[in-house]
């Protein structure tokens, strides 16, 4: 690398430096993707099959998505290592990286939106629309996203991208902050609820 110019150097550090560490936090992520499904199989034998199945495929998907980061950071780290011209071009695993984000979020999420209306005695419709709502428009914009990075040749077309990625973001962040208000509310609900029975009963006796 000592033939390129500085301005050449800090393109190179600064774009091979996040797939790296990019990398890295994936292969982390991985283990701890791994470690939850061996202990959710482990705990729970006996689920639906219907449930088991959405583990599987959320869990290959996030191996394919690894398999694709690694990849990635080979090509640029290894292959073509000082090499700013290959730097410039689209690599096929961005798109595909955010083809297996989007659809295992939505999965994750459209799950959630069954289990919230489970927990409010099928009663409430409204939350769980807005969520699938907002998880839905979230994916379809990311399928968007994919479409282009996979129709354009140079990395730096992403940067065109950027506003629509956090109309993405933000309705992904919105869907899951709602679950999560959602289902610690319930939960604290059913809670308080079977302490009141149980309150109950022992004034009865």
């Amino acid at each position: 690398m000592s033939g390129l110019s500085a301005a050449e150097h800090a393109e190179i550090d600064l774009s091979l430096g996040a797939v790296v560490v990019s990398n890295y936090l994936s292969y982390l992520t991985m283990g701890v993707v791994l470690s939850a499904t061996w202990t959710y199989f482990s705990k729970f034998p006996t689920d639906r099959w219907w449930f088991k199945a959405l583990v599987i495929l959320c869990v290959g998907m996030s191996i394919s998505d690894t398999i694709a980061t690694g990849i990635w950071t080979y090509d640029w780290a290894v292959t073509n290592y000082a090499n700013p011209t290959a730097l410039t071009l689209m690599h096929w695993a961005l798109p595909a990286e955010g083809l297996f984000l989007s659809t295992c979020g939505v999965i994750v999420q459209l799950f959630y939106v069954w289990r919230l209306w489970i927990m409010s005695d099928m009663k409430n419709w409204v939350l769980p629309a807005v969520i699938g709502c907002l998880s839905i428009m979230g994916w379809c914009t990311m399928c968007w996203v994919t479409h282009v990075l996979a129709t354009h040749s140079l990395i730096s077309d992403f940067t065109l991208l950027l506003p629509v990625i956090y109309i993405w973001l933000g309705g992904s962040v919105g869907a899951d902050v709602l679950i999560t208000g959602s289902m610690i509310y319930y939960l604290d609900l059913r809670f308080r609820i079977k302490n009141q029975a149980s309150y109950n009963t022992q004034r009865y006796f």
